[in-house]
């Protein structure tokens, strides 16, 4: 885990923030969770950038209270069996992700109730109620050889979600043209014949695309090499193809604490 935190630059204290783009997916044998790698620094002159292009060519942000940059991996695994992704406070969900590794490490994970015990547990230990909508969170997690998609505050509401098709988070989901296509190619990739270890590729190609078509760096804080994660507890940088088409959530929801 890269734990990210306040930091203190010629006495101003800087805010680091995730303006970023995660979202996560399942197959009938896989779950896989994707991101971007930008951060946005908020505060009084803030540092220089350390490269002025991304990995990926895009331009990176600097004004005279903010930085945008590609600097931090935001999609991760924490166990064998456990994939996460997250929005938001960086120290709050680096807290929360080392405390919940360690409890998916002891934890005998076999249904969807089981998955929920450990969240919500950190939730409880890491999480104080001001800090409960700073965060965002995708988990990814085989239980009984079956993968399962929860996510936590994907809708700004404090709930922990049971996840059958595409779920997103982060500041694109404010653009319906980019989550849309985010929705209906993933799902048209997974009715389709595209196999396991083809998915993330394609998949991580068209959010890559985005920022080829669009500025997203300084509308939206979203930029540079898009990262993905899959159960098998591999990681993919890849690039293909693009098309449009829509879909549509089911979703079970679970009480917080």
């Amino acid at each position: 885990m890269n734990p990210g935190a306040d930091f203190v630059s010629t006495g101003i204290i800087l805010k680091i923030k995730i303006m970023t783009y995660i979202l996560g997916w399942k197959s009938n044998t896989s779950v896989f969770i994707s991101g971007d790698m930008a951060i946005t620094t908020i505060g009084e002159h803030p540092q220089e950038l350390s490269k002025q292009l991304s990995s990926f060519q895009e331009k990176q942000f600097k004004a005279s209270n903010k930085k945008i940059e590609e600097s931090l991996q935001k999609v991760l695994n924490l166990d064998s069996r456990l994939i996460f992704g997250f929005a938001g406070d960086v120290k709050v969900a680096s807290d929360f992700a080392n405390n919940l590794s360690l409890r998916a490490f002891q934890a005998k994970l076999k249904k969807p109730d089981d998955m929920v015990a450990i969240i919500n547990q950190s939730l409880e230990d890491c999480i104080s109620v001001d800090n409960m909508q700073k965060v965002q969170f995708i988990f990814g997690v085989m239980l009984e050889d079956k993968p399962t998609l929860f996510s936590y505050n994907a809708f700004n509401d404090c709930r922990i979600l049971l996840h059958e098709e595409l779920v997103q988070i982060g500041s694109l989901t404010k653009s319906p043209l980019y989550t849309n296509i985010s929705a209906g190619l993933s799902s048209f990739f997974i009715k389709g014949t595209l196999p396991d270890e083809r998915m993330i590729a394609c998949v991580n190609a068209i959010i890559q695309s985005y920022g080829v078509h669009d500025n997203l760096i300084e509308k939206y804080g979203v930029g540079g090499a898009i990262l993905g994660v899959d159960d098998r507890v591999k990681s993919h940088f890849d690039n293909y193809a693009l098309q449009e088409c829509r879909g549509q959530s089911k979703i079970t929801a679970y009480p917080t604490r």
